[in-house]
């Protein structure tokens, strides 16, 4: 089996799309499809993190050494195993539409001002105001039916977290996550401090940016767990 069709196999298992791969890893969906279909390879760095990320040797992955050996299981160490509640899962909602809101707001202002200045500066003396005014509201208009469909997509994003357990678990002082579904280990992902956006207290949950996506914890299992507790405060949380 070749790097390409390996690293297919484990994307799929893993329930991932190429663009949710890329983004984890910071690449374009266009680089993972040439990973995929072997017209490129990783570079080394990027290869250690799909190793982490999947559980599995740098060998296996480059078709070096086949092997029928499943993902090994979590290493001793201080863990922590959490599931979504409906009061997490609607905290999470308000959380992520309370960003995409921020967000908007700012896109808006300044598409609609670039699009009026662009507009003003390409129109002639007499219709400068006019001009500009359209071509500020017609990129608005543009970057609110992304920002909708954004919103849309949140429940959809919530129903999907809701079918997965998480466990976090310590190794040293790397902390790791293994995503399962139906009781059965998808992926391991390494949270990295130097890739750590932020890590924020919301009600009763932790949440952990990384790589553009975010990782919960619930509070009251965190402060049974000191060594966790400590990696995540060195992440940015008091």
């Amino acid at each position: 089996m070749s790097f390409g069709e390996k690293l297919l196999e484990c994307r799929k298992r893993a329930g991932l799309s190429q663009e949710e791969l890329g983004k984890r890893l910071l690449v374009s969906r266009q680089t993972v499809s040439q990973w995929e279909t072997d017209q490129t390879l990783p570079t080394v760095d990027n290869l250690l993190r799909l190793r982490e990320l999947f559980g599995i040797s740098a060998d296996e992955l480059l078709g070096v050494a086949q092997t029928d050996q499943k993902v090994p299981p979590a290493p001793e160490g201080e863990r922590v195993v959490f599931r979504h509640s409906p009061e997490t899962l609607e905290l999470l909602k308000k959380n992520s539409r309370s960003r995409i809101l921020r967000r908007g707001g700012v896109m808006l202002v300044l598409g609609f001002l670039a699009g009026a200045f662009f507009g003003a500066a390409a129109a002639a003396e007499g219709s400068r105001l006019f001009t500009a005014l359209a071509a500020g509201l017609a990129i608005a208009a543009v970057e609110f039916l992304i920002l909708f469909r954004e919103w849309r997509r949140v429940p959809a994003e919530l129903e999907r977290l809701a079918e997965r357990s998480y466990c976090y678990r310590l190794l040293g002082d790397r902390l790791y996550v293994d995503v399962s579904r139906d009781g059965a280990l998808v992926s391991t992902v390494l949270l990295r401090p130097e890739s750590t956006q932020s890590c924020t207290l919301r009600g009763e949950l932790y949440l952990l940016a990384q790589d553009g996506l975010t990782y919960a914890l619930d509070r009251r299992l965190l402060d049974a767990a000191p060594a966790l507790r400590a990696r995540f405060a060195r992440a940015g949380t008091s």
